[in-house]
């Protein structure tokens, strides 16, 4: 069994100015109305943003959050991105959230990094084709290697032993391995069809050009027919 650790959260603020990636992303910004959203250490200035976007005619929504504050992503937490408007502007850097929102969201979202001044695009569609095509390659494995991610806060062995029952009870090979890290070369080890990964289901993002198919919980669900291809992408 894994041991229980204190986490300590520390929260850090950046002193980088964001207007100005904030004023470049204005012109990918399609309508008048955007919702508005950062991680911890930008958070503090969305409301610099907000005035800023007013002064451009457009219309800022910074979102409640479940978290502690208004216009926060953590993690996989997006309840700030849940908001009426169609597209979001994400002020941090890094595409692991903005691909998130847009995934998991349906929303298109602009990406303004404060550092870089890089201002990316993300599309709720094109990125959903991608799940969608890794899917359809799984649909005829044979046998399946179900992973159980074994960092703290990630070791989720009770959901992969009831996948693996699930998975022979469709007829299948299943199979239960253990990783501290979850890599391609790791991966090929296996000489299996297809993977599941049960520890943070974002992983599988990092797989998706991967010669076999690794899947979510929700996506393999979808090749066990117990879930349909639109519901992959609900949060909880």
């Amino acid at each position: 069994m894994l041991k229980e650790k204190k986490v300590f959260f520390i929260e850090l603020r950046s002193n980088v100015d964001i207007k100005p990636a904030v004023e470049k992303a204005v012109a990918e910004i399609k309508g008048d109305t955007v919702g508005l959203v950062a991680t911890v250490q930008h958070v503090h200035a969305l409301k610099e943003a907000k005035i800023l976007l007013a002064r451009f005619g457009k219309k800022a929504i910074i979102g409640k959050s479940r978290l502690k504050y208004d216009g926060q992503v953590l993690g996989c937490e997006f309840s700030s991105a849940m908001g009426t408007c169609e597209e979001i502007l994400f002020v941090s850097s890094g595409g692991f959230h903005p691909a998130g929102i847009a995934l998991y969201v349906g929303k298109r979202v602009i990406a303004a990094d404060p550092f870089t001044m890089l201002i990316s695009i993300y599309e709720p569609e094109e990125l959903r084709k991608k799940r969608y095509l890794v899917i359809a390659r799984a649909l005829d494995a044979k046998s399946v290697a179900i992973i159980v991610g074994m960092k703290s806060g990630q070791f989720e062995l009770g959901k992969a032993i009831e996948l693996k029952r699930k998975t022979v009870e469709k007829g299948l090979n299943a199979y239960l391995i253990t990783m501290d890290e979850i890599t391609e070369d790791n991966l090929l080890a296996f000489n299996v069809d297809a993977f599941v990964n049960t520890a943070c289901p974002r992983l599988v993002e990092d797989f998706t050009h991967f010669k076999k198919p690794v899947l979510s919980i929700k996506e393999f669900e979808v090749v066990l027919g117990e879930r349909r291809w639109e519901d992959c992408f609900v949060l909880p």
